[in-house]
């Protein structure tokens, strides 16, 4: 069984994937959180090369996304710090996908859908199945890579920092 999580990174690899909410840790200030509003920017790009003794499969998937608020009021609608939280959020999903892929892989589940884009590469039926697909996509080496784009920061104009008013007059 797939958790929520688990569910909406398989919908992203098999260009399901519409929209969704998120929370990452702010990479600046760990503590807190970002959330963030993130869509499909693209259909998935899928790449099987079937030589050697395992199959390489090349996934990439493209994500946008707005920002919804930031809890430790650091300006990441700034030029200088926006790459920082568009790489943050591409390293936590690389790394859900990258778990689940293992997972699936260890459960004999290809729930990616790989083994239709394989298939195209058999010029009969007969070979495909006595290729195997299940048992050689357990041994395969799956490489991921994931873009995303902040493309708007909702309501925010400019983040400001917190001023406390405890203990001063």
């Amino acid at each position: 069984e797939l958790n929520g999580d688990e569910t909406r990174l398989m919908l992203m690899a098999r260009d399901q994937f519409q929209r969704g909410f998120f929370t990452i840790p702010d990479p600046k200030n760990p503590d807190l959180i970002v959330p963030l509003d993130v869509r499909a920017a693209r259909k998935r790009k899928v790449m099987i090369k079937l030589e050697g003794d395992k199959p390489v499969i090349d996934l990439k998937i493209q994500l946008e996304g707005d920002l919804l608020a930031v809890q430790s009021g650091i300006n990441y609608e700034s030029k200088e710090l926006k790459p920082v939280l568009e790489k943050a959020f591409e390293q936590y999903i690389k790394n859900g996908l990258d778990n689940l892929v293992e997972k699936c892989q260890q459960l004999n589940a290809d729930v990616f859908r790989f083994g239709g884009i394989a298939a195209r590469q058999f010029s009969t039926i007969e070979k495909w199945e006595q290729y195997n697909w299940i048992s050689e996509f357990e041994k395969a080496e799956v490489n991921t890579e994931v873009d995303f784009t902040i493309r708007r920061t909702g309501a925010i104009l400019k983040s400001s920092p917190v001023i406390k008013t405890k203990g001063k007059e």
